[in-house]
């Protein structure tokens, strides 16, 4: 279930929100670099404003005294506590020398006050006696001045009573006097400092503070807007309207006058990171830190790119170098745990949370963080202790009961969980907002109640996120229909976070349905939900977590706990983990009395019948028993059923139906043959018992080994410049053929190639068509046919200023007539290629007329007719259209009637291999050093004779194959700013730093 909780959407906001805001981060224009000011007596300023809210320091300088009266406000005018002891002050001289400072509490102050009255008033009582005893005076003039000396020290308790108060009432900052929740004051050791840093925590933000002292008091001077304050005030006004491109102008022409101040650079760098423009975000962010290296807001901003772009090392980079320079810096722990989760280093973003609670114990941010984290290490009892602690300090916040309640059981059962979703239910009454309590009441056996409750949450918001929760909770209730319906609702009406619609548990009922895959694919997400794919991913999350050393285990106990024998052994048990999971998860959701019987064999006494989720299994049942059997089979008994799991199938195996009134039993098990209708048994026979011995085979094989980790050029990914926000990708992998054999590594082809297009060639996750085991049908959506060619892609692209990159890996074949070349879809039959098979004739002529800017198109198949059975290889020359595609580059995996081969070794096609090292392997690649990687680059690199794919594919296999470019560079578009390139061979795809 998404989150909705307004609570958390401002943790998020607060915490590891990375697309920061310019107004969050830049400040007032009476502060100059570093948040530094030189102020006078009594001067008050707005020290740091953000969306949620201002935090107001009085500043007052005194001898060697400075003291700070603090004002917060938060943007729902409600008053934020500011305790002293979360405060934090450091001095520095200017030498740099560490000074170390006194924080006095608003009481503190106001008894330290008193104190010194006290201390006046004895000095003055004894400069009275004396003065008594030294001089003659009457009585009256000594009772008189004893008087007199009485007022006066019940004035100075007063004053010291009242003087505390009375600063911050008399303050100008008057609008604010209802929300002023505590007074600092600082005492340094030193009588001249430089600069004293001021840390406010201020809810789940820390707001730094810079003051510097001068010896001199410095004369109020008027300001004097000069035309770069212009410049700088006219690009805040236009990024706040949104109209980044002439912000960016503004800021460029306030860069030009004052080319050494980073907030110039900074403001310019967040209107890039609008527009995301990352490569030119980065440069300017980079060019202020040149400037100011310890600029903290900069460091943000520079680390929040790496991570919107997941190259995650750099961003953590970022953020420890903000906790170097600022070691008390809580949002930055935040900041890089996100990052570690994201590089699956669950027990490094642990370490970081455990650093943020104990630099803020009373946030119960930093422990619903960890508790989360613990969990996905499956740190059970840890996560229910921080979840618990977590309620301890924010008891109202009913997500975190939600939280715990869930892990309870899923883990424990219900009856360890039944009182936290009472207390759901209890605070949500309370509210009058409903978000968990359907759930809470589904949980706790009233699924019609639920039901009926998340109805009414819909018909009273008609919102995304409400039909996507109802989705959710029909797929907890195994009601398949209802989920997917309401979910292409949620859909049709924005909901987008697909990332979340794949990982969500609350969704697993209904992912393994071919009408919840057809729906994702609807909006261009080819993911299949195979139980290999939730197999393979329960291991690899859990090995890796398991492979990582302590961080107080011994180099000795970690060698002898981790290595081949015990890794192997540990792979085997959580691989028996997940097929127990699965198959528990995917049992609960079947309605075994939503059956279809679809005929008897009389001769062989076998009912036929078909399940939507385990698709037809053939019965046992006497004709004695038949007719009872047919009419009745929606009120028996179903139990004891098992599956099997088989790739992308999923095989009932086992399964006892009862009439429990006549106590009589009929059994399915698959391991016993059994007949139904000769004529058709032999083709529905023959599936199961042909794939069941394989099978079993296979079983065996795969509990040897899971293939766990990736290629060298799956790891290390070269850093780059490159950011083509506009850019739409193809990438599609075909690899499981129903028709012809299949293609290994296609799908590690094709995930890597999305993975090198994000990260390295600087595009956009959402821009990129992703599919594997196309079929025509979904060909066809995509590129569109021969009578039309506006498919998906043609929608998607912005005409004359988007790029286009296409890549295939799969098979390719002629038809053997025309010897035309086709992509093989993987239901294809490649003995009626031209009828199964997408024509490239038909793709090149569609392409052409994108109106793209570009089109580069890479293909790992070959076209030799190696495909067929008991046919000769035929020798192909593609005849496509090339020219007609405008600013084209085709790079294939072979020419001629050369097959495409597979370097088994590194788990990819040979070609792509090559293709992808080339771009990571830049010091040989890149030969002209200039930092930009050419087409012709690329291809030279893969077909070196020596030390590419022809050295390897005649080394490896005893082949030919050479791969090919072509293309065409023909002007296309009326866009101005578009420029015709010199040749498609010197077309730049990556810039590295």
């Amino acid at each position: 279930m998404k989150n909705i909780k307004l609570t958390l959407l401002i943790i998020v906001i607060l915490i590891i929100n990375i697309r920061i805001s310019l107004s969050q981060h830049l400040r007032p224009t009476n502060l100059n670099k570093n948040t530094a000011v030189e102020f006078n007596d009594g001067d008050e300023y707005i020290v740091s404003k953000t969306k949620n809210s201002i935090v107001a320091v009085n500043a007052k300088y005194k001898r060697k005294e400075l003291t700070f009266f603090v004002v917060c406000q938060n943007k729902t005018n409600r008053p934020i506590n500011v305790a002293a002891s979360n405060l934090f002050v450091n001095g520095e001289s200017k030498r740099g020398e560490k000074i170390s400072l006194k924080v006095y509490s608003y009481d503190e102050y106001v008894q330290r006050l008193v104190k010194r009255a006290n201390a006046a008033s004895v000095f003055g009582a004894v400069v009275v006696g004396l003065d008594q005893g030294l001089n003659e005076k009457t009585q009256a003039q000594k009772d008189k001045e004893i008087r007199d000396l009485e007022a006066r020290n019940t004035q100075i308790y007063k004053s010291a009573e009242e003087k505390a108060s009375y600063l911050l009432k008399n303050t100008t900052l008057t609008k604010y006097d209802e929300f002023v929740k505590g007074q600092i004051k600082v005492k340094n050791n030193r009588l001249y400092s430089h600069k004293i840093y001021l840390y406010i925590p201020v809810g789940t933000e820390t707001h730094e503070i810079c003051y510097i002292r001068s010896r001199k008091k410095p004369k109020k001077k008027r300001i004097v807007k000069t035309i770069e304050d212009n410049y700088y005030n006219n690009g805040l006004t236009k990024y706040n309207n949104k109209n980044y491109d002439d912000a960016i102008s503004d800021f460029s022409k306030y860069i030009k006058l004052k080319p050494n101040e980073t907030k110039g650079y900074y403001a310019r760098g967040i209107c890039k990171m609008e527009r995301e423009d990352y490569e030119g975000a980065l440069s300017d962010f980079d060019q202020a830190l040149i400037i100011d290296p310890t600029d903290i807001n900069t460091l943000k901003a520079h680390g929040g790119i790496y991570y919107n772009i997941k190259d995650y090392k750099a961003a953590i980079r970022d953020y420890s170098k903000i906790i170097k320079i600022y070691p008390d810096s809580v949002n930055a722990y935040y900041l890089r745990a996100n990052a570690e989760i994201k590089r699956k280093k669950n027990r490094n973003a642990i370490n970081d949370f455990t650093i943020a609670i104990k630099l803020e114990p009373n946030n119960f941010v930093g422990y619903y963080y960890r508790a989360d984290t613990k969990y996905a290490i499956d740190d059970i009892k840890g996560a229910i202790k921080d979840y618990s602690k977590a309620i301890k300090i924010y008891p109202t916040l009913v997500l975190l009961y939600y939280k715990r309640a869930i892990i309870k059981y899923r883990n424990y059962g219900l009856g360890l969980a039944r009182n936290d979703f009472k207390k759901i239910i209890q605070l949500e009454n309370k509210s009058g907002t409903f978000v968990w309590k359907p759930f809470a009441l589904h949980y706790l056996g009233k699924k019609n109640e639920a039901i009926k409750l998340m109805k009414s949450i819909v018909v009273n918001e008609n919102k995304a996120i409400n039909h996507y929760n109802l989705a959710c909770l029909y797929s907890l209730q195994n009601n398949i229909q209802g989920g997917i319906e309401s979910l292409s609702t949620a859909l049709n009406k924005g909901y987008s976070d697909f990332d979340w619609i794949i990982r969500d548990e609350d969704m697993d009922n209904i992912k393994y349905n071919n009408e919840f895959n057809t729906l994702l694919l609807k909006y261009g997400v080819n993911h299949k939900f195979t139980p290999q794919e939730y197999v393979q991913k329960y291991v690899e999350n859990r090995i890796i977590v398991w492979q990582q050393k302590g961080k107080y285990e011994k180099t000795s106990d970690y060698k002898q706990r981790v290595n081949e024998k015990t890794r192997n052994k540990k792979i085997k048990i959580l691989k028996k983990q997940a097929i127990t999971i699965f198959k528990k998860k995917y049992l609960v959701g079947i309605n075994w009395k939503n059956l279809s019987i679809e005929g008897y064999d009389a001769d062989s006494e076998t009912f036929r019948i078909r399940q939507e989720k385990v698709g037809v299994f053939i019965i046992n049942v006497p004709i004695k028993d038949a007719e009872y059997f047919e009419n009745n089979y929606e009120s028996l008994h179903y139990s004891k059923a098992d599956v099997l799991l088989k790739d992308e199938s999923i095989i009932l195996s086992y399964l006892v139906v009862k009439n429990t009134q006549k106590k009589k039993t009929w059994v399915y098990d698959i391991t016993k043959q059994v007949n139904y209708n000769p004529t058709e048994f032999i083709v529905n026979f023959d599936k199961v018992e042909a794939g069941l011995p394989s099978f079993n085979k296979k079983t065996k094989g795969n509990n040897k080994k899971i293939i766990i980790g990736k290629s060298d050029v799956d790891e290390n990914l070269p850093n780059t410049k490159t950011s083509n926000s506009s850019a739409i990708a193809v990438v599609i992998g075909n690899k499981n053929y129903k028709k012809t054999r299949h293609v290994d590594y296609a799908h590690n082809d094709a995930n890597s190639v999305k993975t090198y297009l994000i990260k390295c060639l600087g595009y956009k996750k959402g821009n990129i068509i992703y599919m594997e085991d196309a079929t025509l049908g979904e060909f066809n959506t995509l590129f569109g046919t021969k009578d039309n060619h506006k498919g998906q892609l043609y929608n998607t692209i912005k005409q004359g200023v988007s790029d286009v990159f296409i890549y295939y890996s799969g098979h390719g074949a002629p038809d053997l007539e025309t010897k035309s070349a086709y992509f093989v879809p993987v239901e294809c039959a490649p003995n009626y290629i031209n009828t199964g098979g997408y024509s490239i004739d038909i793709l090149y002529s569609n392409l052409s007329k994108l109106n793209a800017k570009s089109v580069t198109i890479v293909t790992d198949a070959c076209f030799s007719g190696a495909i067929f059975k008991n046919i000769s290889p035929i020798g192909i020359e593609a005849i496509s259209p090339i020219a007609t595609i405008p600013n084209c580059a085709i790079l294939s995996s072979s020419s001629g009637s050369e097959v495409s081969s597979w370097y088994t070794e590194k788990q990819h096609g040979m070609f792509t291999y090559f293709f992808l090292k080339a771009i990571q392997d830049r010091k040989s690649s890149d030969k002209n050093k200039d930092k930009k990687l050419t087409i012709s680059e690329i291809y030279e690199y893969i077909n070196n004779f020596s030390e590419g794919v022809p050295y390897f594919a005649r080394l490896l296999h005893n082949v030919k194959q050479n791969p090919t470019l072509q293309g065409n560079s023909v002007k296309y578009g009326k866009s101005k700013s578009y420029k015709k390139p010199k040749s498609y061979k010197n077309r730049v795809l990556v810039k590295y730093k």
